[in-house]
């Protein structure tokens, strides 16, 4: 799973240096890559399924962080 993920965030980050190699080159401050790293923790969560039904750590962070905010909506 942990391999699965760093396949993903390697994949994102790569492209995003891409970009800022094309489209904005000679600007240090590396639009596409810091638009990418501001999303959920460090770069999008990769949210990753295994055969038999197992999730990653991001995968249970988030199912865990919606069941906390839905119970909170039913309190009120």
């Amino acid at each position: 799973m942990d391999k699965r993920v760093a396949e993903i965030e390697a994949h994102y980050t790569k492209r995003a240096k891409k970009l800022d190699a094309t489209f904005a080159a000679g600007n240090n401050s590396n639009p596409f890559l810091s638009a990418y790293k501001s999303y959920g923790m460090n770069g999008i969560d990769s949210l990753v399924v295994g055969h038999f039904g197992e999730v990653n750590r991001g995968f249970k962070q988030l199912i865990c962080s919606r069941w906390l905010q839905n119970h909170k909506k039913q309190e009120t």
